[in-house]
């Protein structure tokens, strides 16, 4: 069995909403909350939460089903995702993580039966592992260990797409729902429509 972290990405300040959108409400908790709870209900080895617009508040509020999680902060997170997702991965490089499961905290329609059937190719591959909708690039993806140091010196201006369209063809792929694969919440119109649906 590989050790396999799974990295949420929520360090934005979503200015847009001006309020941290990680804590809007979400069925029965919040959007960050609700995607914690799938990864939690998964068989991850370790889960890392980077943080960092409202960090303290998002501890505060989410300290619960926070419990257990390696946390770590991007004080850089105004520089982009992309720094956010080496935080992440320094964090899985420490825990001398297999693979990296990287996931976005405004997609709370992740479920815990997707990032496992991730983890069940994991144990059988050494690929990367990428979520696909009508055979396009979605979340989660998946990096094995062999390709860390690539990522670690990628310039990260135009985030993780080229090396996603680099290595797309030979990755091993799995097809998930729209919602899941790429929709994320990023206007209050987004946030109210998709909340009426759930």
């Amino acid at each position: 069995m590989k050790k396999i972290s799974g990295i949420i990405l929520a360090a934005g300040e979503a200015k847009r909403f001006g309020t941290p959108k990680q804590l809007l409400p979400w069925k029965t908790s919040t959007i960050l909350g609700t995607v914690l709870d799938e990864f939690k209900k998964s068989n991850l080895s370790e889960i890392i939460v980077v943080l960092g617009a409202y960090n303290d508040l998002i501890i505060d509020k989410l300290k619960d089903k926070l419990e257990n999680c390696k946390i770590v902060i991007n004080k850089t997170w105004k520089n982009g995702m992309f720094t956010s997702i080496l935080k992440g991965l320094n964090k899985a490089i420490e825990l001398e993580s297999d693979y990296a499961l990287f996931h976005q905290g405004d997609m709370p329609f992740i479920e815990h039966k997707i990032i496992n059937e991730f983890i069940n190719i994991a144990n059988n591959n050494d690929k990367l592992i990428i979520a696909t909708v009508n055979n396009k690039p979605a979340h989660p993806y998946m990096i094995y260990k062999s390709y860390f140091d690539e990522i670690l010196k990628m310039n990260g201006n135009e985030g993780m797409r080229p090396f996603i369209r680099k290595y797309f063809n030979i990755a091993y792929k799995v097809e998930v729902p729209y919602k899941v694969g790429k929709q994320d919440i990023d206007t209050w119109e987004d946030y109210r429509r998709l909340k009426d649906g759930i």
